[in-house]
């Protein structure tokens, strides 16, 4: 009987681990941002979709604070690090709690968030995948935008040291900031004027 009990319990917790979702697709994770910005995290969060992607995927920024100190966080800038996001949302519903040391940290410090920069490439292998015919499902693919383009090389700073030709796994674009996401990022720094910008990547 004991042999017997503990083989169930084991096949149990064997389909249990394997049935568990390692990560949120990206409609859950935008799902789990507005439960957050219209819950009890309503009058803490200003969540605002800013731009679409060139596949149609919100773009948005995560607001926390008020404080003077200006702290800049980017999420997921490469599709296929898909921990990123997973971060970000963690690291929003940490803002979220109530917690004299949360309290106080934003009264000093304003935060910026793009929880999910490159929603196009997360979703390459996704069944929310957006991207036309012929984009492919390469892993290469799932690391840039829907235009094949590596964000984090379409910065007009060290441009050149990305990649000239198209399909590389670091394209960079014929040209700095040729991009919707880039092209905003730039922006909403150049507003914010951050102290401190932390770009997370897995």
């Amino acid at each position: 009987r004991r042999v017997m009990a503990f083989a169930s319990v084991m096949a149990f917790a064997s389909v249990a681990m394997f049935e568990w979702r390692a990560y949120h697709s990206n409609t859950e994770l935008i799902d789990e941002w507005n439960k957050l910005a219209s819950g009890t995290c309503r009058s803490r969060l200003n969540l605002l979709e800013e731009e679409k992607s060139a596949d149609g995927w919100p773009l948005k920024t995560a607001t926390f604070g008020t404080g003077s100190t200006k702290v800049m966080y980017v999420f997921g800038i490469h599709g296929r690090e898909y921990l990123g996001a997973e971060i970000g949302l963690a690291l929003m519903k940490r803002l979220c709690e109530t917690d004299p040391r949360i309290e106080k940290l934003l009264k000093d410090v304003t935060f910026k968030l793009f929880p999910l920069m490159n929603p196009s490439g997360r979703a390459g292998n996704l069944p929310e995948k957006k991207i036309p015919d012929g984009h492919g499902e390469e892993c290469v693919l799932r690391r840039t935008n829907s235009n094949g383009i590596d964000l984090n090389r379409n910065f007009d700073v060290h441009w050149s040291d990305g990649e000239s030709m198209p399909g590389a796994v670091d394209y960079r674009g014929e040209h700095p900031l040729t991009e919707i996401e880039t092209k905003l990022l730039v922006r909403i720094g150049t507003q914010f004027k951050p102290h401190l910008y932390i770009d997370v990547h897995t």
